[in-house]
Protein backbone atom coordinates (compact mmCIF):
# COMPACT_ATOMS: atom_id res chain seq x y z
CA UNK A 1 0.00 0.00 0.00
CA UNK A 2 1.35 3.56 -0.46
CA UNK A 3 0.02 4.88 2.86
CA UNK A 4 1.14 3.45 6.55
CA UNK A 5 -2.25 2.94 7.99
CA UNK A 6 -3.06 1.20 11.77
CA UNK A 7 -5.67 0.21 14.34
CA UNK A 8 -5.78 0.76 17.45
CA UNK A 9 -9.37 -0.50 18.66
CA UNK A 10 -7.64 -3.49 20.14
CA UNK A 11 -6.84 -1.24 22.89
CA UNK A 12 -10.07 -0.33 23.99
CA UNK A 13 -10.69 -3.98 24.40
CA UNK A 14 -13.23 -4.34 27.42
CA UNK A 15 -12.09 -7.04 30.22
CA UNK A 16 -12.98 -11.06 29.82
CA UNK A 17 -13.47 -10.72 25.97
CA UNK A 18 -13.26 -14.28 24.84
CA UNK A 19 -10.15 -15.48 22.76
CA UNK A 20 -12.21 -17.02 20.03
CA UNK A 21 -13.83 -13.58 19.69
CA UNK A 22 -10.89 -11.06 19.38
CA UNK A 23 -8.46 -13.51 17.40
CA UNK A 24 -11.53 -13.62 14.53
CA UNK A 25 -11.89 -9.49 15.04
CA UNK A 26 -8.26 -9.05 14.82
CA UNK A 27 -7.57 -11.20 11.93
CA UNK A 28 -10.59 -9.41 9.38
CA UNK A 29 -8.44 -6.59 10.44
CA UNK A 30 -5.40 -7.63 9.41
CA UNK A 31 -7.06 -9.01 6.26
CA UNK A 32 -7.94 -5.52 5.11
CA UNK A 33 -4.55 -5.01 4.48
CA UNK A 34 -3.98 -2.81 6.93
CA UNK A 35 -0.05 -2.55 8.55
CA UNK A 36 -0.05 -3.06 12.02
CA UNK A 37 -2.55 -3.93 14.73
CA UNK A 38 -1.55 -1.25 17.72
CA UNK A 39 -2.52 -3.85 21.62
CA UNK A 40 -1.24 -3.62 24.75
CA UNK A 41 1.35 -6.70 25.68
CA UNK A 42 -1.31 -8.43 27.67
CA UNK A 43 -3.79 -8.65 24.64
CA UNK A 44 -0.87 -9.41 22.59
CA UNK A 45 -0.03 -12.85 24.68
CA UNK A 46 -3.64 -13.96 24.04
CA UNK A 47 -3.08 -12.95 19.94
CA UNK A 48 0.57 -14.08 19.56
CA UNK A 49 -0.96 -17.05 17.37
CA UNK A 50 -3.03 -14.68 14.95
CA UNK A 51 -0.80 -11.74 14.82
CA UNK A 52 2.39 -12.29 13.26
CA UNK A 53 5.23 -10.52 15.51
CA UNK A 54 5.98 -7.95 12.32
CA UNK A 55 2.22 -6.95 12.21
CA UNK A 56 1.86 -5.95 16.00
CA UNK A 57 2.71 -2.32 17.29
CA UNK A 58 2.87 -2.85 21.27
CA UNK A 59 1.55 -0.12 24.01
CA UNK A 60 4.22 -0.52 26.85
CA UNK A 61 4.29 0.73 30.11
CA UNK A 62 7.52 -0.23 30.95
CA UNK A 63 11.18 -0.86 29.61
CA UNK A 64 10.63 -4.77 31.10
CA UNK A 65 7.68 -5.08 28.84
CA UNK A 66 9.35 -4.02 25.38
CA UNK A 67 12.77 -6.43 26.82
CA UNK A 68 10.41 -9.54 26.91
CA UNK A 69 8.78 -8.79 23.88
CA UNK A 70 12.43 -8.37 22.07
CA UNK A 71 12.74 -11.64 22.74
CA UNK A 72 9.22 -13.34 21.23
CA UNK A 73 10.06 -11.45 17.83
CA UNK A 74 7.78 -7.93 18.32
CA UNK A 75 10.15 -5.08 16.81
CA UNK A 76 7.21 -1.94 17.22
CA UNK A 77 6.48 -0.23 20.19
CA UNK A 78 4.50 2.76 21.38
CA UNK A 79 4.44 4.53 24.92
CA UNK A 80 2.80 7.92 25.94
CA UNK A 81 4.92 10.89 26.10
CA UNK A 82 4.90 11.10 29.77
CA UNK A 83 5.23 7.66 30.48
CA UNK A 84 8.32 7.69 28.66
CA UNK A 85 9.71 11.13 30.12
CA UNK A 86 9.12 9.33 33.62
CA UNK A 87 10.72 5.25 33.02
CA UNK A 88 12.50 5.22 30.28
CA UNK A 89 15.90 6.38 30.52
CA UNK A 90 17.56 5.02 27.79
CA UNK A 91 17.89 5.51 24.20
CA UNK A 92 15.02 3.07 22.47
CA UNK A 93 15.47 3.21 18.23
CA UNK A 94 11.61 0.67 17.83
CA UNK A 95 9.87 3.19 20.10
CA UNK A 96 7.15 5.64 18.94
CA UNK A 97 6.63 8.17 21.60
CA UNK A 98 2.50 9.69 21.66
CA UNK A 99 2.46 13.60 22.13
CA UNK A 100 -0.24 15.95 22.34
CA UNK A 101 -1.17 18.44 19.24
CA UNK A 102 -3.56 21.14 19.58
CA UNK A 103 -6.16 22.18 16.34
CA UNK A 104 -3.00 24.81 15.16
CA UNK A 105 -0.97 21.99 14.85
CA UNK A 106 1.10 23.07 17.87
CA UNK A 107 3.60 20.42 19.68
CA UNK A 108 5.30 20.71 23.06
CA UNK A 109 9.26 20.77 22.83
CA UNK A 110 9.79 16.91 21.74
CA UNK A 111 13.24 17.40 21.11
CA UNK A 112 13.97 15.44 23.99
CA UNK A 113 12.13 12.68 23.23
CA UNK A 114 13.24 12.06 19.59
CA UNK A 115 16.82 12.03 20.37
CA UNK A 116 16.03 8.90 22.46
CA UNK A 117 13.46 7.36 20.39
CA UNK A 118 12.01 6.43 16.64
CA UNK A 119 9.59 8.53 16.01
CA UNK A 120 7.27 11.08 17.51
CA UNK A 121 3.20 10.27 16.52
CA UNK A 122 1.01 13.50 17.76
CA UNK A 123 -2.49 12.66 18.94
CA UNK A 124 -4.97 14.81 19.17
CA UNK A 125 -5.81 17.75 16.27
CA UNK A 126 -9.62 18.02 16.62
CA UNK A 127 -10.44 20.75 15.37
CA UNK A 128 -7.20 21.25 13.34
CA UNK A 129 -9.50 21.01 9.45
CA UNK A 130 -10.33 24.32 10.52
CA UNK A 131 -8.45 26.91 9.33
CA UNK A 132 -5.42 26.60 7.06
CA UNK A 133 -4.57 23.36 7.90
CA UNK A 134 -1.83 22.64 4.95
CA UNK A 135 0.36 25.26 6.99
CA UNK A 136 -0.76 23.25 10.32
CA UNK A 137 0.63 19.95 8.49
CA UNK A 138 3.80 21.78 7.76
CA UNK A 139 4.13 22.24 11.26
CA UNK A 140 3.67 18.39 12.31
CA UNK A 141 5.86 16.97 9.43
CA UNK A 142 8.88 18.84 10.48
CA UNK A 143 8.37 16.65 14.10
CA UNK A 144 5.46 14.07 13.39
CA UNK A 145 5.95 10.72 12.03
CA UNK A 146 2.18 9.48 12.41
CA UNK A 147 -1.21 11.07 13.44
CA UNK A 148 -3.74 10.16 15.81
CA UNK A 149 -6.58 12.40 15.15
CA UNK A 150 -9.47 12.70 17.65
CA UNK A 151 -13.35 12.69 16.02
CA UNK A 152 -14.82 15.41 18.97
CA UNK A 153 -15.66 17.85 16.23
CA UNK A 154 -16.40 14.95 13.30
CA UNK A 155 -13.34 16.07 11.04
CA UNK A 156 -10.97 13.17 12.06
CA UNK A 157 -11.73 11.08 8.75
CA UNK A 158 -10.27 14.03 7.09
CA UNK A 159 -8.13 15.02 8.94
CA UNK A 160 -5.93 11.92 8.54
CA UNK A 161 -6.72 11.99 5.19
CA UNK A 162 -5.24 14.57 4.29
CA UNK A 163 -2.43 14.26 6.53
CA UNK A 164 -1.30 11.43 4.15
CA UNK A 165 -2.52 12.80 0.56
CA UNK A 166 0.02 16.08 2.27
CA UNK A 167 2.87 13.95 2.58
CA UNK A 168 2.55 12.94 6.07
CA UNK A 169 3.56 9.39 7.15
CA UNK A 170 0.99 7.70 8.87
CA UNK A 171 -1.82 7.56 10.34
CA UNK A 172 -3.60 5.39 13.64
CA UNK A 173 -7.27 4.84 13.55
CA UNK A 174 -9.57 2.70 15.12
CA UNK A 175 -11.96 0.31 13.95
CA UNK A 176 -16.03 1.47 14.49
CA UNK A 177 -14.38 4.98 16.06
CA UNK A 178 -13.74 3.72 19.41
CA UNK A 179 -12.20 5.61 21.89
CA UNK A 180 -13.42 8.69 19.88
CA UNK A 181 -10.41 8.46 17.00
CA UNK A 182 -10.80 8.06 13.45
CA UNK A 183 -13.15 5.25 12.13
CA UNK A 184 -10.49 3.00 10.28
CA UNK A 185 -13.46 2.03 7.95
CA UNK A 186 -14.24 5.23 6.85
CA UNK A 187 -10.57 6.40 6.03
CA UNK A 188 -10.20 2.86 4.16
CA UNK A 189 -13.23 3.74 2.11
CA UNK A 190 -11.51 7.11 1.40
CA UNK A 191 -7.89 5.73 0.40
CA UNK A 192 -10.00 3.24 -1.80
CA UNK A 193 -12.26 5.12 -3.76
CA UNK A 194 -9.68 8.46 -3.83
CA UNK A 195 -6.65 6.84 -3.65
CA UNK A 196 -6.83 3.83 -5.42
CA UNK A 197 -5.62 1.79 -2.76
CA UNK A 198 -6.42 -1.67 -2.90
CA UNK A 199 -8.21 -2.10 0.61
CA UNK A 200 -10.14 -5.13 1.15
CA UNK A 201 -13.32 -4.44 2.73
CA UNK A 202 -15.68 -7.20 1.75
CA UNK A 203 -15.44 -8.50 5.88
CA UNK A 204 -16.89 -4.86 6.82
CA UNK A 205 -20.35 -6.73 7.69
CA UNK A 206 -18.88 -9.18 10.06
CA UNK A 207 -16.64 -6.86 11.43
CA UNK A 208 -19.44 -4.70 12.03
CA UNK A 209 -20.99 -7.73 14.51
CA UNK A 210 -17.84 -8.91 16.05
CA UNK A 211 -17.63 -4.93 16.71
CA UNK A 212 -20.93 -4.51 18.50
CA UNK A 213 -19.89 -8.45 20.45
CA UNK A 214 -16.68 -7.76 21.84
CA UNK A 215 -17.57 -3.50 22.43
CA UNK A 216 -20.57 -3.51 23.56
CA UNK A 217 -21.70 -0.84 21.04
CA UNK A 218 -24.22 -0.65 18.77
CA UNK A 219 -22.75 0.74 14.94
CA UNK A 220 -25.81 2.85 13.55
CA UNK A 221 -27.87 1.49 10.86
CA UNK A 222 -26.79 4.34 8.39
CA UNK A 223 -22.94 4.56 9.56
CA UNK A 224 -21.01 5.13 6.52
CA UNK A 225 -19.54 2.17 5.02
CA UNK A 226 -20.57 0.02 7.90
CA UNK A 227 -24.40 0.55 8.55
CA UNK A 228 -26.93 -2.17 7.30
CA UNK A 229 -29.06 -0.02 5.75
CA UNK A 230 -26.75 2.45 3.73
CA UNK A 231 -28.04 0.57 0.45
CA UNK A 232 -31.09 0.27 0.81
CA UNK A 233 -33.28 3.07 -0.80
CA UNK A 234 -37.19 4.01 -0.80
CA UNK A 235 -38.13 7.20 -2.85
CA UNK A 236 -39.51 6.66 -6.40
CA UNK A 237 -37.08 8.96 -8.04
CA UNK A 238 -33.84 7.44 -6.41
CA UNK A 239 -34.83 4.10 -7.10
CA UNK A 240 -35.66 5.16 -10.70
CA UNK A 241 -32.00 6.62 -10.76
CA UNK A 242 -30.07 3.46 -9.06
CA UNK A 243 -31.41 1.44 -11.34
CA UNK A 244 -30.15 3.36 -14.58
CA UNK A 245 -27.11 4.80 -12.99
CA UNK A 246 -25.82 3.62 -9.44
CA UNK A 247 -23.06 5.91 -9.48
CA UNK A 248 -25.21 8.72 -8.97
CA UNK A 249 -26.21 7.98 -6.12
CA UNK A 250 -23.41 5.84 -4.08
CA UNK A 251 -20.06 6.78 -3.77
CA UNK A 252 -18.61 2.82 -3.86
CA UNK A 253 -20.67 -0.45 -5.25
CA UNK A 254 -22.40 -2.46 -2.56
CA UNK A 255 -20.38 -5.11 -3.39
CA UNK A 256 -17.13 -3.48 -2.33
CA UNK A 257 -17.90 -3.46 1.85
CA UNK A 258 -19.94 -6.81 1.30
CA UNK A 259 -23.42 -5.83 0.70
CA UNK A 260 -26.05 -5.87 -1.64
CA UNK A 261 -28.42 -2.90 -2.36
CA UNK A 262 -32.10 -3.28 -1.02
CA UNK A 263 -34.97 -1.81 -2.34
CA UNK A 264 -37.26 -0.46 0.63
CA UNK A 265 -41.02 0.35 -0.16
CA UNK A 266 -42.50 2.88 2.09
CA UNK A 267 -44.82 5.61 2.35
CA UNK A 268 -41.79 7.61 0.01
CA UNK A 269 -41.88 4.74 -2.53
CA UNK A 270 -43.92 5.73 -5.77
CA UNK A 271 -45.01 3.42 -8.59
CA UNK A 272 -41.40 3.05 -10.17
CA UNK A 273 -40.03 1.73 -6.70
CA UNK A 274 -42.79 -0.43 -6.26
CA UNK A 275 -42.99 -1.94 -9.77
CA UNK A 276 -38.70 -2.72 -9.23
CA UNK A 277 -39.40 -4.24 -6.33
CA UNK A 278 -42.17 -6.44 -7.39
CA UNK A 279 -40.02 -7.23 -10.38
CA UNK A 280 -37.55 -8.35 -7.72
CA UNK A 281 -39.95 -10.66 -6.39
CA UNK A 282 -41.27 -12.24 -9.52
CA UNK A 283 -44.43 -10.45 -9.63
CA UNK A 284 -46.04 -8.55 -12.18
CA UNK A 285 -49.36 -6.22 -12.18
CA UNK A 286 -51.07 -4.22 -14.45
CA UNK A 287 -51.08 -0.63 -14.44
CA UNK A 288 -54.20 -0.34 -12.45
CA UNK A 289 -53.35 -2.75 -9.75
CA UNK A 290 -49.82 -1.05 -9.58
CA UNK A 291 -51.98 1.88 -8.89
CA UNK A 292 -54.09 0.22 -6.19
CA UNK A 293 -51.48 -1.45 -4.35
CA UNK A 294 -48.95 1.69 -4.43
CA UNK A 295 -52.40 3.24 -2.13
CA UNK A 296 -52.23 0.85 0.16
CA UNK A 297 -48.73 0.28 0.91
CA UNK A 298 -48.23 3.95 1.64
CA UNK A 299 -51.53 4.24 3.87
CA UNK A 300 -50.00 0.83 6.01
CA UNK A 301 -46.42 1.81 5.61
CA UNK A 302 -47.63 5.40 7.33
CA UNK A 303 -50.00 3.40 10.15
CA UNK A 304 -47.34 1.35 10.84
CA UNK A 305 -44.65 3.84 10.70
CA UNK A 306 -41.99 1.46 9.01
CA UNK A 307 -41.40 0.12 5.44
CA UNK A 308 -42.60 -2.97 3.91
CA UNK A 309 -40.19 -6.38 4.46
CA UNK A 310 -41.09 -8.17 1.31
CA UNK A 311 -43.23 -11.23 2.66
CA UNK A 312 -45.18 -8.49 3.78
CA UNK A 313 -45.62 -7.25 0.12
CA UNK A 314 -46.62 -11.00 -1.03
CA UNK A 315 -49.27 -10.79 1.43
CA UNK A 316 -50.86 -7.12 0.64
CA UNK A 317 -50.74 -8.00 -2.87
CA UNK A 318 -52.68 -11.62 -2.44
CA UNK A 319 -54.95 -10.21 -0.07
CA UNK A 320 -56.16 -7.16 -3.33
CA UNK A 321 -56.10 -10.24 -5.42
CA UNK A 322 -58.63 -11.83 -3.17
CA UNK A 323 -60.34 -8.41 -3.24
CA UNK A 324 -61.54 -9.36 -7.21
Amino acid sequence: MLYFVSDASLCHIPAHVPNSLLSEYAQLLLDTGIDQLEMPYLIWEQLRSVVPAQKVMLLIQYPKEREQALKEGATAFLVEDAIFAERFPDQYPDVTVICPVDGRGIMGDTRHVAKRSAHIRAAGFADGMIGDYATKFVKLRCAAFSLDVEDSCGLATSSSLEWLMAGGKAVSATFGGVGGRTPLEQLLAALRVICQQPYNLKQMPLLRVLFNQIFGLVVSAHAPVVGAEIFTYESGIHADGIQKSPKTYEPFPPEDVGMERRLSIGKHSGKSALRVKLHELGVQLSDGELEQMNVRVRAESTRLRRGFTDEELLVLKKSLHGKR
